[in-house]
């Protein structure tokens, strides 16, 4: 068998790869011939063959959805899928450069977070795309928020799963939640009429068919359970970082949006993206490994950008996005990652920041099993085997298959085999043993109490971290670059082999392998790791971490505070639970057509920042590609820090609003000009007069300055073509002030709404319209939660309600709290808002012997407003308990006589002022 030429990057540090024409190195895409383009996952070329090719370039739309290729004055760089569907990337600096620093990255400040708050329980839904072991990390999360926090998860995946997500559930029977609700109605499925085995990969082959899955997501959030026909409103989504449709479904409902993942997926220069393989580049490691993740997320808009676009425009009724802003998203937002593995195994890069959490693995809960007697008699009958579990389709070029090599050198070499996938009947014979395709063999049980002696796996990270902590030493066949990341940190901290490349498979290989897996190093290392691993708990600090980067400062209910808020009062500047909510609406106090739906986070997707470092990775790419003196100041040393502030990126206004071809508008609205803030009409007006200024002084300075910059380009001719454009720019940029001048003046309106509301961000959302989907569900969830309230809980709730609604002192500490949360200040500085009732706290049993600290009437200003509309009859049926927060009745009788003396303060105030003031 002829022996391939090794791939560029080996285990350990990632040398670069000179780039050289005569190099026998694959060429980048722009170079190959027309007849002779890559066609992916079905081209007859292996992956180290060279075609033919020219020295013409292409341009990137020339060459199909499967290229991407980007020429400039200071990179030019391609990449395309391979046979494998992983990505060949090719780099070429036009000047030389040194390599970039560990700690490059912007810090981050998150937006709303409370690290130290208690989390209310939340209805969480799961965007998961993957195969039968990639699932079961997201189910052993879903059951760990169930168990240990009481929240309702549903996992929107494909039906192939259906059977291993029914038997989560199963386990769930009989348990109850601090809710005091039975968890096993807390965790579904949604179908998101996808194939068992789709990928990332595959999606970007065939674009055209992903219309239904994406929609699938989206109506994931608020569809009702399917068979119980119970409501559904999503408060979170949790993600795989493959489900592309999570952050412009987040986008549009204003949902906090937190990535989990197995796999590295955030730009840094530690390690090159761990689905590409960098078949040339004349750039340094970590500048290579960088731009890796840059070259990917473009590829992968090159090919899914217009069905993205077309879900975007036609299914959410968002702008589309284009070639700049769409790739790269979840890193220029700063959107939360948790990487569940170990940091024994993997370290944490130096330019991952505050919102990158690595917790460790997340090992699902052992299922029952009982191995059949042939199996227990072959572990017993001789030596630990070593388990064979590869699950590929694959032929080396003399057409021999790789199971047929590998197992075949096994037992040459005396070992006894357990083998499972596609073809293991194949390989029958006394000292192997046959799983056939299709029958599960628990991980757990199998690789459990050292009854093998190694795995052979493809590097999965699910096989790896459950070989990890069994202390069982892995083999890694290297199908693809994907499984490169896995083996290379195995053998670093000798814990398996060097890894096997499946295009150099052989005897001999193997004879290494097995000498590796038998050293004392490896059988010490195995041994250490597992006692450390099995000390973690991965799948608790994945849920703490979820919890710790929500925006929770928003997320709460200011009646409720244990309860998430979903719905806001914007006249009263209040967030309400559902049954808070549900509670004013049978009194006739407001209605759920009035309230605003409550939108923790925004994300400013069409807002894109050029700055190469808050930009990006993208940022990064388009700017080194323009050219290198745009990006010398990275280089530099100390390179220069940066901060990305999240709640600088919150708008001022989301509209989505009908348009007159019955499609739907959306706007966001962010201050661009540094200027006064505008707080009242008057000040607005002030702002619209600077900026109509503004617009008719920019453009007499281009009637002056592009007349100069013609000549200095073109001679005459261009001063004449200079000349021109100033004359149209200041037309233009008179008109652009006047239009702004008119939008600052309307603002200057929503100001003075805002000051009666306090409200950071301000909403018009058209009803019916996509962004406006959650209501439906969020009232009919609201109303049956208020079925379970006592007629006392529900007297608490409003008069509670009069409380936070009607004293001035406690509505104008809510708007200066969330004033502070808009700006990204502390809210500590203005102190906790008073006030608020404990619903269902039944581990705080002071709290629940409070509960009927309060004895008196509802109150006077509820007599004649509204007592009784739309009231329903509610079942007294029994339910949590409720109370005032505080320690003692005694406690709250001092709450409730120093609210009665601020209420009678207030009560002076206002008839020395004329009149109920609210502004800031």
């Amino acid at each position: 068998m002829s022996e391939a030429p090794p791939p560029p990057y080996e285990a350990g540090p990632n040398p670069p790869i000179i780039y050289s024409p005569s190099s026998s190195a694959v060429p980048p895409p722009s170079q190959l011939s027309v007849e002779r383009r890559p066609t992916p996952f079905s081209s007859t070329l292996s992956s180290t063959t060279t075609p033919r090719y020219t020295a013409s370039s292409s341009a990137s739309s020339d060459l199909g959805p499967s290229v991407f290729s980007s020429p400039g004055d200071g990179l030019d760089a391609s990449a395309s899928w391979s046979k494998t569907g992983d990505v060949d990337v090719w780099i070429d600096l036009k000047a030389k450069l040194p390599d970039l620093e560990e700690d490059l990255a912007p810090s981050v400040k998150e937006y709303a977070v409370d690290p130290s708050g208690d989390v209310p329980i939340l209805n969480i839904v799961m965007f998961v795309v993957g195969n039968s072991e990639e699932i079961q990390i997201y189910i052993a999360l879903a059951l760990e928020l169930i168990i240990r926090h009481s929240h309702r998860v549903r996992i929107a995946t494909q039906e192939a799963h259906k059977g291993a997500i029914e038997r989560a559930k199963q386990s769930l029977g009989g348990k109850v939640g601090k809710d005091g609700r039975a968890l096993e109605y807390k965790l579904d499925i949604f179908d998101i009429y996808d194939s068992p085995t789709s990928s990332l990969a595959e999606w970007c082959r065939r674009p055209d068919t992903l219309e239904a899955t994406f929609r699938s997501f989206y109506k994931s959030t608020y569809w009702p359970e399917p068979i119980s026909g119970s409501s559904f409103a999503a408060d979170l989504i949790v993600a795989c970082p493959s489900a592309v449709a999570h952050i412009h479904v987040a986008e549009l409902l204003g949902l906090p949006l937190h990535i989990v993942s197995a796999t590295p997926w955030s730009p840094t220069t530690a390690f090159s993206q761990p689905y590409t393989t960098i078949r040339r580049s004349n750039a340094e490691a970590r500048l290579s490994a960088y731009l890796s993740y840059a070259l990917i997320e473009n590829l992968m808009w090159k090919s899914l950008g217009k069905t993205i676009s077309d879900f975007r425009q036609l299914t959410l009724g968002l702008p589309p996005s284009d070639k700049v802003i769409g790739p790269g998203l979840l890193d220029r937002l700063k959107i939360p990652f948790t990487y569940c593995w170990s940091s024994l195994v993997a370290s944490r890069p130096a330019d991952w920041k505050e919102h990158i959490d690595v917790t460790g693995f997340i090992y699902p809960n052992p299922e029952p099993y009982r191995p059949d007697d042939q199996l227990l008699l072959f572990l017993k009958e001789g030596p630990p085997p070593i388990y064979v579990k590869l699950e590929f389709d694959h032929r080396l070029e003399e057409g021999e298959v790789p199971l047929s090599i590998i197992i075949g050198g096994l037992k040459k070499l005396g070992s006894r085999v357990i083998v499972a996938g596609k073809g293991a009947t194949d390989f029958k014979a006394p000292d192997v043993f046959v799983i056939p395709d299709g029958e599960g063999l628990p991980l757990n049980y199998l690789l459990a109490n050292a009854r093998v002696a190694a795995i052979c796996h493809d590097g999965g990270t699910y096989v790896t971290s459950m070989a990890l902590k069994n202390a069982v030493p892995s083999i890694i066949i290297r199908t693809n670059a994907s499984s490169r990341f896995w083996g290379d940190r195995v053998y670093e901290v000798a814990a398996g082999s060097r890894p096997i490349p499946i295009d150099e498979l052989s005897v001999e290989h193997i004879a290494s392998a097995l000498d590796d897996i038998y050293s004392p190093k490896v059988r010490e290392a195995v041994r250490s790791l597992s006692n450390h691993l099995r000390s973690e708990n991965g799948t608790d600090e994945v849920a703490r971490s979820i919890h710790r980067h929500l925006p929770l400062l928003n997320m709460r209910c200011d009646v409720i505070p244990s309860r998430a808020a979903l719905w806001y009062d914007a006249e009263r500047s209040l967030r309400l639970s559902g049954v808070a909510a549900a509670v004013l609406a049978r009194e006739g106090k407001l209605s759920f057509q009035q309230l605003e739906l409550n939108r923790p986070r925004e994300y400013p997707v069409s807002l894109a920042d050029s700055d190469p470092i808050i930009g990006g990775v993208q940022a990064f790419f388009l700017a080194i590609t323009k050219s290198i003196v745009k990006v010398t100041h990275m280089f530099s040393n100390p390179a220069p820090q940066r901060v990305v502030d999240i709640a600088s990126q919150q708008p001022i206004l989301v509209r989505q609003i009908q348009n007159p071809k019955g499609g739907w508008t959306w706007q966001y609205e962010r201050d661009t000009r540094p200027r006064m803030p505008i707080t009242d009409m008057k000040s607005g007006m002030r702002e619209a007069g600077q900026e109509a200024w503004t617009g008719m002084k920019d453009g007499m300075k281009g009637v002056v300055m592009e007349p100069l910059r013609g000549l200095q380009r073109a001679g005459p001719i261009g001063g004449i073509l200079g000349l021109v454009q100033g004359s149209v720019g200041l037309a233009t940029h008179s008109l652009a002030g006047a239009i702004r001048a008119v939008e600052l003046g309307v603002e200057g309106g929503l100001s003075e709404a805002r000051n009666r509301s306090g409200s950071g961000t301000t909403t018009q959302i058209y009803p019916s319209s996509p962004a406006d989907v959650l209501r439906s569900s969020r009232a009919k969830t609201s109303m049956e939660e208020a079925k379970s309230l006592t007629e006392e809980e529900k007297r608490q709730i409003l008069e509670e309600y009069k409380r936070a609604a009607k004293i001035p002192e406690r509505v104008e500490a809510r708007k200066r709290r969330q004033e502070r949360i808009s700006q990204g200040l502390d809210v500590a500085a203005v102190g906790h808002v008073q006030g608020g009732i404990a619903l269902g706290v039944t581990e705080r049993p002071d709290l629940v012997s409070a509960k009927s600290g309060s004895n008196s009437g509802v109150g006077k200003w509820w007599k004649g407003k509204g007592k009784g509309k739309g009231k329903e009859k509610v079942e007294a049926t029994l339910s949590p308990s409720i109370s005032i927060s505080g320690s003692s009745h005694q406690h709250q009788k001092e709450i409730e006589q120093n609210e009665k003396e601020q209420e009678a303060q207030a009560e002076v105030e206002r008839s020395q002022r004329g009149g109920f003031s609210g502004g800031q």
